[in-house]
């Protein structure tokens, strides 16, 4: 047994399943598709406690641990632990030196850390991002960076850092910055009207300090000058622009030439999150978008995302030919604010009409756009959303992802249901609820993923109850890897023997189910839990679960009804660096 343990190819694999994955990973951001990650279930804490366990038990298990606890770090006290007179106030949340000057002899140890360090997370407020709740840092805490950086002399504080995500408000930061960085996160606690000076200087110097940077996501005020470092971002593969539309420095016109900018000197994109920089609640943007004006190019962007009103999407879509998307992602910011439509004139109106959803739709089915396998668009306008509005989408083969949230569509029953099943075989996850005053599918419908779409993960789909094979759950085929499953209106089923015969139906139908859930609803008027609804047919089906994990996800997906804003991310620079609601 001890010969076994001394191999590191058997060992590595086992102890990198305990690594605390980087805030930027594609299994934390979104990419993994259905809105959680199952190793997100197990927190950092208890991976960082285990390993550490594992490593007190064994030399060359040690030796392997060792590098996977340091590669990412979750603060700077761990470092900070290692210098010679470097000692934390509790009461004021910082770190000082209580003794004179470091020399060399003092950082060994740190040094021979901070090699290791690959991923580090610097918080300095409370964050509604991370949720942490941290002091903010005093000047005593930056002359300790700072003094560290003089004894080093030209030598990075962390030479092989490939992820920095930092607090607008840690004046150090930029300390920290070498050639070896691919990401960068900046964020702030509370939204600043105006740049803060470590923001400035930090994204002034990311051109010249961190040249090969790939990514960059920037949650907070920066300033005119800043837009022009981001340019100078050449090796910039993924950007995400994620703050108020208030916040941005400069008026729509420069907003909209800023755009045209990162099409022309930042070839390489591939996934790009504007954010709020189409959104104008006064409509000076929109005209800029006409069709037949300027084409963007994006060589080579797969991933879009963006927001802005209700006729931005067909409008931007039409300007993007020739680029081969593989996920867009929209927010119509428009009914959330209701400033536009509270004074909608017949010229605005024929606007929006011949931009509609429908026509975004058309354009999707277009040849150039088949490469689709990603699409969400949130806040589309219910009263314009038809059965019809999907067909130009069964064109494309590869959709894996289609979600509309909180959308109803009309009239959506079992030869819909079978026509997307059929058009779509590689489909993962699925959210389309249905109008209440409408017809909806029956559960029968489940049996047509069942047959077309095997890796169907996530259903998010208000059925009818009404009609279903119950007699014989022997004959069902099951969705061997759905793990979710939602409705959006917690409708009355029946009797308590009605509500026992679904919930086994559906066990039968999701052999692999984590969860199953009534979404969060903004009608005042929805009564949740009562007793012969779908509250009661998920309760029978989850009562065998993991009541552990059962109730983690109830924090993630059934919220209280206050319905606070919920920081779970689903997307990143493509998809979705949106912090919506699930």
């Amino acid at each position: 047994m001890e010969t076994v343990l001394q191999l590191p190819d058997l060992l590595t694999p086992i102890l990198q399943h305990f690594r605390v994955l980087p805030p930027n990973s594609d299994s934390d951001s979104g990419d993994n598709y259905p809105h959680f990650w199952r190793d997100a279930l197990t927190s950092n804490q208890e991976k960082r406690t285990t390993l550490y366990r594992l490593a007190l038990t064994n030399k060359a298990i040690s030796q392997i641990a060792l590098p996977i606890l340091w590669s990412t770090l979750g603060g700077v006290a761990p470092l900070l632990g290692l210098i010679p007179g470097a000692e934390f106030s509790a009461a004021h949340g910082t770190w000082a030196l209580n003794r004179g000057p470091l020399c060399e002899k003092d950082l060994l140890r740190f040094e021979q850390a901070a090699r290791m360090v690959k991923h580090i997370t610097i918080l300095t407020k409370a964050g509604p991002r991370w949720g942490f709740q941290f002091k903010p840092f005093s000047d005593g805490q930056s002359f300790i960076f700072f003094e560290i950086s003089r004894s080093l002399g030209n030598r990075p504080l962390l030479p092989s850092l490939q992820s920095l995500c930092v607090d607008a408000c840690c004046d150090y930061a930029s300390l920290l910055l070498v050639n070896t960085l691919k990401h960068v996160d900046i964020s702030s606690a509370r939204l600043e009207d105006e740049a803060t000076p470590a923001v400035q200087e930090l994204l002034s110097l990311l051109p010249t300090r961190a040249p090969l940077l790939e990514e960059l996501y920037i949650c907070c005020a920066l300033s005119e000058g800043n837009l022009r470092d981001v340019l100078s971002l050449e090796y910039l593969q993924k950007l995400t622009l994620d703050f108020e539309e208030s916040l941005w420095p400069v008026n729509h016109q420069k907003r909209h030439q800023f755009l045209k900018d990162l099409d022309a000197r930042l070839p390489r994109l591939r996934k790009l999150d504007l954010g709020t920089l189409l959104e104008d609640n006064d409509h000076k943007i929109s005209p800029w978008l006409e069709p037949g004006l300027v084409n963007y190019h994006f060589p080579s962007l797969e991933n879009l995302a963006f927001s802005g009103g209700d006729d931005y999407l067909a409008k931007v879509l039409l300007r993007l030919r020739g680029v081969g998307l593989k996920s867009l992602v929209f927010l119509n910011s428009e009914p959330h604010s209701g400033v536009r439509h509270l004074a909608v004139d017949e010229a605005e109106a024929q606007e929006i009409e011949k931009f509609s959803a429908y026509k975004a739709m058309l354009i999707l089915g277009e040849q150039h756009f088949r490469t689709l396998t990603r699409l969400e668009i949130n806040g589309l306008r219910t009263e314009n959303f038809h059965p019809g509005d999907l067909d130009p989408l069964f064109r494309i083969s590869g959709m894996k992802h289609l979600d509309f949230h909180y959308a109803r569509n009309v009239q959506i029953d079992d030869e819909l249901i079978s026509k997307m099943a059929s058009s779509w075989p590689h489909l993962e996850t699925l959210r389309l609820y249905s109008d209440p005053t409408s017809t909806c599918p029956t559960l029968a419908s489940i049996e047509m993923f069942a047959r077309h779409c095997p890796n169907l993960r996530r259903l998010s789909l208000d059925l009818d109850p009404g009609v279903v094979p119950l007699e014989d759950t022997q004959t069902i085929l099951p969705l061997k890897h759905l793990t979710l499953f939602s409705v959006l209106s917690d409708a009355r089923i029946g009797d308590d023997d009605r509500v026992s015969a679904i919930a086994k139906f559906l066990s039968k139908c999701f052999p692999a189910l984590m969860f199953a859930f009534v979404e969060p609803s903004w009608d005042t008027q929805q009564a949740f839990g009562e007793l012969g609804t779908w509250s009661s047919v998920f309760d029978r089906v989850l009562q065998d679960k993991d009541a552990k994990i059962t109730e983690r996800l109830r924090n993630v997906f059934s919220p209280p009804q206050t319905f606070p804003k919920i920081d779970f991310v689903i997307a990143d620079g493509v998809g979705g660096s949106f912090s919506i609601p699930l």
